[in-house]
């Protein structure tokens, strides 16, 4: 502290170049961690955008084979038969689980799961085939994950109402394999985890997957800081930390077309910033380590300034004393002439 204060124009030059160092380094790891941020958004948002692709294809495709089934049944009139129809085509094993056609009555007719024929099971009380019962409109049903009854799988219910002549007149129904959805994002190499879902307005997960797995099928996320943004309507990218998110996670929401579904793509904001941070560290190490060493050099400097200083003060003291004598008698300290003629002189 003495050495600062006898060197202050050397010591605020000191602290400047410190201050400067560390500056430098603390915005640097800001712009990384900036441009990392920035770039985890863009990426969920472009997987999001994906995910969304892939569901309204696969939703589509079924929906289709829904309609031409549908089309069949009523083309042939109050009695179908309803195997014949449904064998028409092949259905892909890996999306569907099964193809079934219920009757007004919610009796499973036929269906493409199990032995053939398919043995009829009563299913009146599903949620996809209530829905059809009593809508006034035709519409697509999808319905929560549930074990199917034929199938004896996880699926979700798509339904279509068949109708004769405006009246009810059953069902058209495909089990959709839910990780038909979330296999392929299991396999994607991002340098961080993610978690995908896919979730129902209803506030349901239709589906889940991802390395990291955030949620599971079935999960009811009403209540969740997720569903009131999700409720919002509106397509966004956005931190999310809560109970059940720990730690922070960048969250990209989308709408499914004109489906009532949801897509989200979520990342590990810890995992986002750590190449950003792990730089920090390093950077600051080396500053560390610099900044001792502008501070060894300081006190170097002033250590020797002070050390010059005091042999100057020795330097003029000497030459006063070697002045002094060479004025003044050695015996008895009185002017000599010398002295006495620079006295007289001065005088």
């Amino acid at each position: 502290p003495k050495l600062l204060a006898e060197h202050r124009s050397s010591a605020l030059f000191g602290a400047v170049v410190i201050a400067m160092l560390w500056a430098s380094i603390f915005l640097k790891y800001v712009e990384d961690r900036n441009d990392d941020l920035v770039q985890a958004r863009q990426t969920a948002h472009s997987f999001s955008m994906v995910f969304e692709e892939n569901v309204i294809r696969s939703i589509d495709e079924l929906d289709t084979t829904l309609l031409y089934f549908r089309r069949q049944i009523e083309d042939a009139g109050p009695s179908p038969d309803y195997n014949k129809i449904l064998h028409k085509i092949d259905v892909p094993p890996d999306i569907v689980v099964q193809v079934g056609i219920i009757d007004s009555k919610g009796m499973m007719r036929a269906s493409t799961a199990g032995r053939q024929p398919a043995p009829v099971l009563d299913l009146h009380d599903r949620d996809h085939f209530q829905t059809q019962l009593h809508a006034t409109e035709d519409h697509l049903f999808i319905s929560r994950p549930v074990i199917g009854r034929a199938s004896r799988e996880w699926s979700i219910q798509l339904s279509r109402r068949i109708s004769y002549h405006g009246e009810f007149g059953g069902v058209v129904v495909a089990s959709l394999n839910p990780d038909h959805f979330t296999k392929f994002y299991t396999r994607v190499d991002l340098p961080f985890s993610e978690s995908i879902a896919l979730i129902g307005e209803d506030g349901i997960v239709r589906a889940a997957g991802g390395t990291a797995r955030d949620h599971r099928m079935g999960e009811n996320i009403r209540g969740t800081p997720l569903f009131t943004v999700m409720r919002a309507g509106v397509n966004r990218t956005f931190e999310l930390r809560d109970a059940q998110s720990t730690p922070a996670r960048i969250v990209t929401l989308r709408r499914v077309g004109n489906l009532p579904l949801w897509v989200m793509v979520s990342l590990n904001k810890d995992e986002v910033i750590a190449d950003s941070l792990r730089g920090f560290r390093i950077a600051a190490a080396g500053g560390l380590l610099l900044t001792l060493l502008i501070l060894a050099a300081m006190e170097f400097m002033f250590r020797t300034e002070d050390g010059a200083r005091q042999k100057s003060k020795q330097l003029e003291a000497t030459s006063r004393a070697m002045a002094r004598l060479a004025s003044e008698d050695a015996l008895t300290g009185m002017l000599n002439r010398r002295g006495f003629q620079d006295a007289l002189e001065h005088a």
